[in-house]
């Protein structure tokens, strides 16, 4: 059974529960007890394809949601930085640590912008040499 049909089979309501639990602590014994389930019942459900399917696609969600957030905030955390960086009266470890972040994520910026329209210039290259295969 594929990942994409594993993920239809219907999952009984404490199932679901454990799946949020699993979310929100940090053991499988806390989640267990927050969900109203044995351990034993949740470590066994994690080995049905359906249920790993299903935290994993959780999993997913519940990132996505974190890495939206981080996004939204990292422009004023860049403004801490910079304000860090410029303030005389910060230790100098501390304004050369900022300083240090500053630098290390614009050069990051500029790889992962290079690696893109590197990457773009390949995919196109694919593309053409398909299309030139098929006529």
């Amino acid at each position: 059974m594929s990942a994409s049909a594993h993920t239809l089979t219907r999952l009984t309501r404490r199932q679901e529960r454990a799946i949020a639990s699993l979310l929100a602590h940090a053991t499988i014994k806390e989640a267990a007890e927050a969900c109203g389930a044995s351990e034993r019942s949740v470590r066994r459900w994690l080995t049905l394809p359906a249920f790993a399917d299903a935290l994993g696609v959780a999993r997913r969600e519940a990132f996505g949601l974190a890495v939206g957030r981080l996004q939204a905030i990292a422009c004023e955390a860049v403004d801490v930085l910079y304000r860090v960086m410029r303030d005389s009266e910060s230790p100098p470890a501390t304004r050369v640590a900022a300083a240090r972040s500053i630098l290390e994520f614009a050069r990051e910026g500029l790889e992962l912008d290079d690696l893109q329209r590197r990457l773009g210039e390949i995919e196109a290259a694919v593309a053409q040499i398909r299309h030139e295969a098929s006529e």
